[in-house]
């Protein structure tokens, strides 16, 4: 069983919250995508709707029924439509306030991949001259000997 330092359990549990948030922010933004989605074949409908009103009104002409059958029915669409604008504008902050919690795992994982590179950079200047005191020491030591001989 390897034991891991402290530092290192603090990385993997960032690295966890990391993915959950990115997991998050992938939801968030599908749910907008298919809001955008819905919104823009409604907005599609709306306009198929009109230009077919508009079209019967000077090609065929049409009775006063049919005339309000479609105004209502544009009205309707255009306040759904309004309605999922509303609800595209609510999914955009969901995606703006999980991107900022993703932002912010990412830069507390940075925080502690770069406190973790410090202290394997200052354990290895540590060893490096613990190193080098023994070369030094066992260099004089030679020498001693050579010159005692």
């Amino acid at each position: 069983m390897t034991s891991t330092s402290p530092i290192e359990t603090l990385i993997e549990h960032a690295e966890r919250a990391l993915e959950e948030a990115l997991i998050q922010l992938g939801a968030c933004r599908s749910a907008h995508a298919s809001a955008v989605a819905q919104m823009n074949q409604l907005i599609g409908y709306e306009q198929d709707y009109r230009k077919q009103l508009e079209e019967n009104m000077t090609r065929i002409g049409l009775n006063v029924d049919k005339l309000i059958n479609y105004q209502y029915f544009i009205s309707s669409l255009y306040k759904i439509v309004s309605y999922h604008s509303q609800q595209v504008s609510v999914f955009q902050s969901q995606v703006d306030l999980a991107m900022a919690h993703w932002q912010r795992k990412k830069q507390r994982l940075n925080a502690f991949e770069i406190l973790k590179m410090r202290s394997d950079t200052a354990r290895q200047l540590r060893k490096s001259r613990r190193n080098q005191k023994q070369m030094d020491e066992f260099a004089l030591g030679a020498s001693l000997r050579r010159v005692e001989s």
